[in-house]
């Protein structure tokens, strides 16, 4: 059985750019942005529950670690759209660079480590990102709600939102309520920090 797990939704983005051959890539090389997280990025996380900040710095781990407990065999069964995924993931370095435009466009949630399954596809979905002074958001618009700020700094991307059913009014993060009273599996959702910078808005 798989002892970790991540999350990944992926969009319908363009690369504009990938990491250099002699680059470090992959989850851990996520590691570094909280090298140079002072300043904005500091306040950031200040503003977050404690819990909220010590698991953010430790999903670059996580995710990594999840990757690693997929043997070969494992990957080679997976659907193609799943390998595809996963390899986005692990080639994400340094000098990537994701485009993103403000628009509706799909976006699919894939799954990997979760029980004894090695990744799967859960759903495909609409998605819609927003630009609002100078910062971008992004909003799942079918099934199970999300909603997630997405805050570029100098050393690359952090996200930072909740999971909400389309009948509940909380729908933004709340470090003092992190869990929704509606329905407690519903709740904070932090984005794995990755030095990449966002190109096309």
């Amino acid at each position: 059985m798989l002892k970790t797990f991540a999350s990944v939704l992926v969009l319908a983005t363009s690369l504009a750019g990938s990491a250099a051959a002699e680059e470090e890539a992959g989850p851990r090389s996520w590691s570094s942005f909280f090298e140079s997280c002072t300043g904005e990025c500091q306040d950031f996380f200040d503003i977050l529950a404690p819990e909220d900040a010590a698991a953010l710095r430790g999903l670059p781990e996580r995710v990594a670690r999840t990757i690693e407990e997929l043997d070969g065999e494992d990957v080679e069964g997976m659907p193609p759209a799943v390998q595809g995924a996963l390899g986005r993931v692990q080639g994400i370095g340094g000098t990537t660079a994701i485009g993103l435009n403000p628009e509706k466009r799909g976006c699919t949630l894939f799954w990997f480590g979760f029980l004894d399954e090695a990744g799967r596809v859960v759903g495909k979905h609409q998605c819609r990102i927003d630009e609002k002074d100078g910062e971008l958001f992004l909003t799942k618009l079918t099934g199970e709600g999300l909603h997630v700020r997405l805050a570029e700094f100098a050393g690359g991307n952090v996200a930072v939102g909740r999971t909400y059913l389309p009948e509940q009014t909380e729908r933004r993060y709340d470090p003092d309520r992190p869990n929704n009273r509606g329905n407690e599996n519903l709740e904070t959702l932090l984005a794995s920090p990755f030095p990449t910078r966002v190109a096309g808005w």
